[in-house]
């Protein structure tokens, strides 16, 4: 196979360091977020371990793990992983220990589910069931909305002290900050929708806090 001098090019880039922030990676490589369920089989901590440790030997420079909830009502299902506890969230300290100890950096992901999340008394902007769910959300009050706010932010401080290096806010694929975002499942008339301005308030909002 013949290798231009473009490719080559792109591959030496690549493999460069990059300064983002007060971070160094060591190279352009990034393992996006991906929901390995391995936290709710028995010994999480040890299996997430061991995984986030292979891929760090395989030199990726930084790793974005699955989501974590930043409250119960945000959960993707009963029993799944959030950053509200702080004490819960320094047992995942050996994670990023161990990925630190090969050169590699990692985020924590943090998703609120919104009308996916698959129990009864899930939360959204406004109560338009997501057709993938059986459960119909309750549209969030003022109340809910600040609380969830400060969840996000307190949710990446308990990042911050496990060792995470930073965190990925979940905004996109139909989660709660995009349905806020789109009207078609924000039907709000308050000050966090109707207005693009309203309704991109409640991401802006946690993109400050946080």
């Amino acid at each position: 196979m013949q290798i231009d001098d473009d490719d080559a090019c792109g591959r030496a880039l690549l493999l460069t360091p990059l300064q983002v922030g007060r971070h160094r990676l060591r190279n352009r490589v990034i393992m996006g977020s991906m929901h390995t369920r391995l936290d709710t089989l028995p010994d999480g901590i040890a299996r997430q371990v061991a995984f986030y440790r292979e891929r760090a030997r395989g030199e990726v420079a930084l790793i974005v793990t699955g989501g974590f909830s930043p409250n119960a009502e945000g959960m993707f299902e009963p029993g799944a992983p959030r950053l509200d506890d702080p004490r819960a969230a320094l047992a995942l300290a050996p994670i990023c220990e161990a990925v630190h100890a090969e050169g590699t950096l990692i985020c924590a992901q943090i998703c609120h589910a919104g009308r996916y999340a698959k129990f009864a008394g899930c939360v959204a902007p406004s109560a338009i069931r997501a057709p993938i769910n059986p459960h119909p959300p309750r549209e969030m009050t003022q109340g809910d909305i600040l609380r969830t706010i400060d969840d996000f932010a307190a949710a990446a401080a308990n990042a911050q002290a496990a060792g995470f290096d930073g965190v990925e806010i979940m905004g996109s694929e139909g989660y709660l900050i995009n349905e806020f975002t789109a009207p078609r499942t924000n039907r709000r008339e308050d000050e966090w929708g109707g207005s693009a301005a309203n309704r991109h308030r409640f991401a802006t909002a946690i993109l400050r806090a946080v």
